[in-house]
């Protein structure tokens, strides 16, 4: 978490830690895009002249959940030699959700939401996303393969 608003510390550093007012563990729900955390456990006024209470890269983001299943099929083609191979790719087979991690801007009129899922800026030309990360909509792909 952190405040980009302005220098509040003076240590130009333009992203101050706030200070954590609240008891215990931040509750976190990581499944609930618009709350995914208490944003009343931290100060909503940045401490000034010094660094806030808040520790640093000491929070979870909402996880990954990504399935890729393949099958494949031989069939021979009239010789020993030359088969016809298909196949078949799932790219995320459950089509599962996965958010990126929620706005850690105070000075964001989104703080503490989930607006992106993973890698949904980042679109390939396959339709998956994040590179090897996944995240993006379920995919399928089929290939058809003459060997010999």
């Amino acid at each position: 978490m952190f405040n980009s608003s302005q220098d509040f510390s003076g240590f130009n550093q333009f992203n101050d830690r706030p200070d954590i007012i609240g008891t215990g563990s931040l509750h976190q729900d990581n499944r609930n895009p618009d709350a995914a955390f208490d944003k009343t456990h931290f100060s909503s006024t940045p401490p000034t002249g010094r660094d806030g209470t808040s520790g640093r890269n000491q929070y979870y983001g909402p996880g990954l959940a990504n399935y890729n299943f393949a099958v494949s099929k031989t069939f021979p083609l009239g010789t020993e030699r030359v088969h016809l191979r298909f196949r078949a790719d799932f790219f995320n087979l459950f089509n599962h959700t996965n958010f990126a991690n929620p706005i850690g801007s105070q000075s964001s009129g989104n703080f503490g939401k989930m607006t992106a899922t993973v890698g949904s800026a980042t679109a390939t030309a396959v339709g998956t996303t994040a590179g090897a990360v996944g995240g993006g909509p379920r995919v399928i792909q089929g290939a058809l393969r003459v060997e010999f």
